[in-house]
């Protein structure tokens, strides 16, 4: 487990992933767990009978393990799936598909809770400049018409910059992503026209959902409009109407400046960008 710990760490540097030992309630003789421990890096931690039924808190009450048994936790510790090591019935990981197959579990998990392609600071913020505005609703139809939908793999750099395809937070970019980006931009804009005051950017936004029936569990279907049929002409008083509706006490002051460079952005042959 230290060389998974290992590889994981190094191999997928944005993922926190950690590897832990938990031993049983009972097997805790003096020094053993100081000797389980020697020359190991992953923590070993002891379980406890805290309600006194002789038996394992976490190991029996919350997760009725059986030994051997690698419990994949999800970020509020909720047990999400379990791989068992002990052949003939489990996976040996000293035969490579079942390492593979515990580490493939382990970084799906990570990716699943933390959603590394999606800008963690505003998901429809596509390319992180603090607005969301047609230019992020471009930018998208742009590259999907160029590289196609596709799975976003995990990241195995230090860092990740913009753009955030994932707004939805699948660990896909597909057309999906574009609606959702289409309809905060409409929503915002139409809660702004209802109201005389600037909106905050605390303001709850009613989100519109495609109307069409899924098709199956977790599966959104899209209605018949391809993203390169969405019309992106919007008029420049939507626009504004956005920035103000996301803008803080200087409101008034970013909107107009961001409203004179979105003239400047629409006046120009924006298809070619």
């Amino acid at each position: 487990m230290d060389i998974l710990q290992d590889e994981l760490e190094s191999t997928y540097p944005l993922l926190n992933i950690q590897i832990a030992g938990i031993n049983e309630f009972g097997q805790d003789p003096p020094g053993a767990n100081d000797l389980a421990t020697e020359g190991r890096t992953i923590p070993l931690l002891q379980d406890v009978d805290g309600n006194a039924n002789q038996v394992s808190d976490v190991w029996y009450d919350r997760w009725d393990v059986t030994y051997r048994d690698v419990v994949i936790l999800n970020g509020q510790n909720e047990k999400i799936d379990v791989y068992n090591l002990t052949p003939p019935t489990g996976y040996d990981l000293r035969v490579a598909e079942n390492y593979a197959t515990l580490r493939n579990k382990l970084v799906d998990a990570a990716m699943t809770e933390q959603k590394p392609w999606q800008n963690q600071r505003d998901r429809f913020d596509i390319n992180d400049d603090g607005f969301v505005v047609p230019r992020d609703v471009l930018i998208m139809i742009n590259d999907i018409e160029d590289n196609g939908p596709r799975k976003l793999l995990p990241p195995t750099t230090t860092s990740l910059a913009a753009p955030y395809w994932d707004s939805n937070g699948d660990n896909f970019f597909s057309p999906i992503d574009i609606l959702q980006v289409i309809n905060f931009i409409e929503g915002v804009a139409a809660e702004g026209e209802a109201s005389s005051e600037p909106a905050r950017a605390s303001a709850t936004v009613a989100f519109v959902q495609p109307t069409s029936t899924p098709q199956t569990s977790g599966e959104v279907a899209l209605p018949n409009t391809q993203p390169n049929d969405v019309s992106l002409e919007a008029p420049t008083e939507l626009i504004y109407s956005t920035v103000v509706a996301q803008a803080d006490t200087d409101a008034e002051v970013r909107a107009r400046a961001l409203k004179a460079a979105v003239d400047d952005f629409w006046a120009e042959d924006w298809w070619s960008l």
